[in-house]
């Protein structure tokens, strides 16, 4: 997988925008298998069950995504890639983000003016 700069990578903006990328990603993916399973099986409307495809009219025609893989490459074997990209929409002129995650810490606490300790009595911490 390749995921090109963002502004941050931070959790959850990290998992909805790179999770949606890779969503795409497979969809991607999966219409290359479907279109080369379509040339060998002769047939355009497919499904896929347990990494076999097989036509709907006749579930017995199959092939597996191995057998797809030797009839697309060969025995030397190859590789499919599926791409997926997911871009905000930005106002010219503006650089934004497509979420901003706001977060408050607050804390008590109690310091030994001798010694520099600091022990935290209480915490609360709010985001959204």
């Amino acid at each position: 997988m390749l995921c090109l700069f963002d502004q941050a990578t931070a959790s959850s903006r990290s998992t909805f925008q790179i999770g949606r990328a890779i969503i795409a990603a497979a969809a991607d993916l999966k219409k290359k298998l479907y279109g080369i399973a379509s040339e060998m099986l002769e047939a355009t409307e497919l499904e896929m069950k347990e990494g076999v495809i097989s036509t709907r009219e006749e579930p017995k025609r199959e092939v597996s995504i191995e057998e797809i893989m030797v009839y697309r490459f060969g025995l030397r074997g190859g590789s499919l890639t599926g791409e997926g990209e997911i871009r905000t929409k930005v106002p010219k002129g503006k650089a934004i983000s497509a979420f901003w995650s706001l977060g408050a810490v607050g804390a008590e606490v109690e310091v030994d003016r001798e010694t520099g300790e600091v022990k935290v009595l209480k915490c609360a911490i709010a985001g959204m």
